[in-house]
């Protein structure tokens, strides 16, 4: 299946980029700080349901967010219209 080619391939150039880099890897990360890469040695396969189940979810919470922003918004208007008229009235 290409899917698994690809997927060992991604894992054995991840693997050897680690291994056979070491010292260039450090090198950058004095001058450019990052965490090592983090990756699964078996790729996690999704059936199309599992697939459609998530983006479900990930689309509420989305939404969810998107509310919160807006919900942040009146209130920070509120606020700002509050103080000024606060400050006109003293």
């Amino acid at each position: 299946m290409v899917m698994d080619i690809v997927d060992k391939l991604f894992v054995t150039m991840f693997d050897s980029l680690n291994a056979s880099c070491k010292k260039e890897l450090e090198a950058i990360g004095r001058q450019y700080p990052f965490e090592p890469l983090k990756y699964l040695r078996k790729t996690l396969w999704l059936t199309f349901q599992e697939d459609v189940q998530m983006f479900k979810v990930l689309e509420a919470l989305h939404f969810m967010m998107l509310l919160v922003v807006e919900v942040c918004s009146v209130v920070r208007q509120f606020m700002f219209c509050r103080r000024t008229a606060l400050s006109n009235s003293a």
